[in-house]
């Protein structure tokens, strides 16, 4: 779609009416995107970026040089989410959900019927609800009253009102997943989907958000929140009631106790604990001094 297809109620200066087909922040991976920037600093990365085609900046940079396609705006952000908002409307899927002959759907779970793919022998509870946008793969379970491809949350200013953006991406679950009882798993936006790899086992009460990408083989247990654009290789473990801060890269094999609190990327193998979560042995150690004052003072 071009340009000129967006913006008949918005007030933008352009010189070139270029074709796009995804928008997204300037760190995008995904080509002919449109993105937007309000300093000189982003809108730079966003021109050394070969995947973005329009940049939306600020009247004040208009002196700025670009290879790129340049559009002007007095509010850089609102209008981008202006456009965002209509370019979802024009862009909602029309395919008919595919269900498999071999799964097992109970009665009461609600399956939307567009743009849902649920692959063989594919197990569906009581009361679970799949919206438009999710794909179960082969030999996957979704247990009573789960939510898989809800709208991620993720709110945004237009014209000084805040609104929750529309998620325009999908929830993509891998073959022999188990997700148990009351969980979340948001859809994914701007051309990041949110993924749940093969094997990967998730408990009760766990919330995924949008963008997430989960790897394989992964145990997640009960209470378990895990915040959006997060990155978990294969094989890795996060405790109960752990929680997991925006994008943190969390490698293969690694392990989160309970209740920690993750604020930094996890290395491979590593294990971390506590609030804020650091390295397993520190976290020992600590405790270990902690203790020896604690007895100190009591004398």
């Amino acid at each position: 779609m071009r340009l000129s297809d967006f913006i008949e109620d918005i007030k933008l200066e352009y010189s070139n009416n270029f074709e796009f087909s995804n928008m997204a922040t300037v760190d995008t991976k995904v080509k002919k995107t449109l993105t937007y920037a309000v300093e000189s600093q982003f809108a730079k990365q966003a021109d050394n970026n070969d995947n973005i085609v329009g940049i939306i900046i600020p009247k004040s940079l208009s002196g700025w040089k670009s290879q790129k396609n340049l559009v002007f705006s007095e509010a850089p952000i609102s209008d981008f989410y202006k456009i965002f908002l209509l370019w979802v409307e024009k862009n909602k899927s029309i395919e008919v959900s595919h269900i498999s002959q071999t799964a097992k759907i109970h009665p009461s779970a609600s399956i939307e019927k567009v743009g849902v793919y649920i692959g063989d022998n594919v197990v569906i509870e009581e009361n679970v609800i799949i919206k438009e946008g999710v794909t179960i793969n082969d030999n996957s379970i979704v247990r009573s009253n789960s939510v898989i491809g809800n709208e991620g949350f993720d709110v945004k200013k237009i014209d000084g009102k805040s609104i929750v953006v529309p998620h325009n991406g999908k929830v993509i679950i891998g073959k022999n997943v188990e997700i148990q009882s009351l969980c979340n798993i948001d859809k994914g936006i701007m051309g990041r989907d949110t993924i749940i790899g093969d094997y990967t086992k998730i408990d009760s009460m766990v919330h995924i958000a949008h963008c997430v990408h989960l790897g394989k083989n992964c145990v997640i247990v009960a209470n378990v929140m895990v915040s959006g654009s997060c990155t978990i290789g294969d094989d890795v473990r996060i405790g109960p009631s752990s929680t997991i801060s925006n994008g943190i890269k969390i490698a293969n094999g690694a392990k989160i106790s309970i209740g920690s609190t993750v604020i930094s990327d996890v290395k491979e193998g590593q294990t971390v604990t506590g609030y804020f979560a650091k390295k397993h042995s520190h976290f020992l150690f600590e405790q270990i001094l902690l203790n020896k004052l604690r007895k100190k003072n009591e004398r």
